[in-house]
């Protein structure tokens, strides 16, 4: 029987394991901490089901929606509607764009980024290497300067002029879910081989017309009764009854190698026989293994601080904030998608705000000091009235939550791939050991699709 041993229980690692049980493999999973799910995950804390940011399914592609009703039943799926929002002159404006957008902004500003449009010739965009031009191309300056600009600046604390072009194509495709020739084929948003063709597919008046003429009523995402970890925790359960093993609170010490192929992983002093390594961690790690070259990418870390709040002004669900006097770049009111992850009779709404650094240096400070600039903050942005509204804190920290997609990324990536390709036996899947933002839709459709389930048995 193949030996499979799967580092890291994320989605990934967790759709990966499920299908090696059926299988019929031997499946160990390795995961380093005391829960699964990785940024999927849901915390109990407080009396409330916190979820590390802002997790859906989409499920519109009928192979993964089968497979995740095949996990977890779909009694236990809330159906929720997309309620988005962009801060923006201390305005908040509906994101994706709608009609209503239009009337949300100043009529100055709204004037000047319609003119911006008209002003550029219709049709297929010119192709950019970095998110500046990239950015400029589809929305015009108003709305870049305004916005885009200061929000990747304080998000990704890079200049966008050193942002690859991907961050803005494969974000505002998936931001409207536009499926162009491209995602037909791949199902991804974001893919380095179709990613010319599906430009030519994708243009600025396509992005506006599918922003403002959705049928947001029946623009319906997936969510679940305790929180998006109830997907990890079903996959869990499913791989313990298939007879998985799953070692939690342990790292990969060592690899034995034998001609470029990995025989034994070490975990907690004992050597496991091993014919597939699935690695969905980090990478760094993966090379001090293997004895190669760190990678040269670069991730960011985020802090989440989860306010729980006795009332709560807003209705959306998440926002982004682009305002340089903001601390945080992203909140998201997690009881908005469902109140049902709130037990505690004392919380009516939890909001999820999100700050990001470059060193983990940054992201383990003491961040008790910055509650007064928060709750300020919160007061500015009109989420709540004042301070009394707020119930308690509570912080998360995630170490490489996001890759950074710098112009000459692809380059390094191919580089780091390649010195991975001569072992034999090795492959990488998941969004940390990949640098890549997929969500868990498209994840779990590549594991699916994945070379090994292709074997025989």
């Amino acid at each position: 029987m193949k030996k499979i041993i799967i580092v890291g229980a994320g989605i990934a690692g967790l759709a990966f394991a499920y299908e090696c049980l059926l299988h019929q493999y031997d499946v160990l999973l390795v995961e380093n901490t005391s829960e699964v799910g990785g940024l999927a995950r849901t915390v109990v804390h407080n009396d409330c089901c916190l979820d590390i940011g802002v997790h859906v399914l989409y499920l519109k592609d009928k192979e993964v929606r089968e497979k995740v009703a095949e996990i977890i039943s779909p009694e236990k799926w809330i159906q929720i509607r997309r309620n988005g929002k962009l801060y923006i002159k201390g305005r908040y404006v509906d994101w994706p764009l709608t009609l209503r957008s239009l009337v949300q902004l100043p009529f100055g500003f709204t004037l000047r980024a319609f003119r911006d449009q008209i002003s550029k010739k219709i049709g297929a965009q010119k192709s950019h290497q970095d998110y500046e031009s990239e950015v400029l191309a589809l929305y015009g300056p108003t709305m870049y300067h305004s916005f885009f600009e200061p929000l990747t600046r304080k998000f990704l604390q890079t200049e966008p002029s050193k942002i690859h072009s991907d961050w803005a194509f494969s974000s505002l495709r998936a931001a409207t879910k536009i499926e162009d020739k491209s995602f037909a084929e791949s199902n991804q948003y974001l893919t380095q081989t179709t990613d010319a063709e599906a430009k030519k597919h994708f243009n600025v008046m396509l992005f506006l017309l599918n922003c403002l003429l959705a049928d947001r009523d029946n623009e319906l995402f997936y969510y679940f009764n305790d929180g998006f970890g109830a997907l990890a925790e079903a996959y869990k359960e499913r791989i313990l009854g298939l007879g998985g093993r799953i070692l939690m609170n342990k790292e990969v010490a060592a690899l034995n190698v034998e001609q470029d192929k990995i025989t034994k992983c070490v975990i907690d002093g004992q050597p496991h026989d091993v014919d597939e390594l699935i690695w969905t961690g980090d990478p760094f790690n993966l090379c001090r293994l293997l004895n190669l070259p760190r990678p040269d990418l670069e991730y960011l870390h985020s802090k989440f601080v989860f306010v729980f709040l006795k009332r709560c002004l807003k209705d959306h669900q998440v926002c982004y904030y682009a305002d340089e006097h903001l601390s945080f770049s992203r909140g998201t009111i997690l009881s908005n998608h469902s109140k049902m992850i709130i037990r505690n009779k004392n919380v009516s709404d939890v909001i999820c705000l999100e700050y990001t650094s470059k060193s983990e240096e940054d992201m383990n400070r003491d961040f008790s000091s910055m509650r007064p600039r928060m709750i300020k903050e919160l007061k500015q942005t009109r989420m709540i009235e004042d301070e009394s509204d707020i119930e308690s804190f509570f912080e998360i920290n995630a170490p490489r939550s996001y890759p950074v997609l710098t112009v000459d990324y692809r380059e390094k990536l191919a580089a780091f791939k390649e010195r991975l390709r001569r072992f034999s036996g090795l492959a990488v899947i998941g969004r940390q050991a990949t640098f890549n933002y997929e969500n868990a839709d498209v994840v779990i459709k590549s594991v699916l699709h994945h070379p090994l389930f292709r074997e025989k048995t």
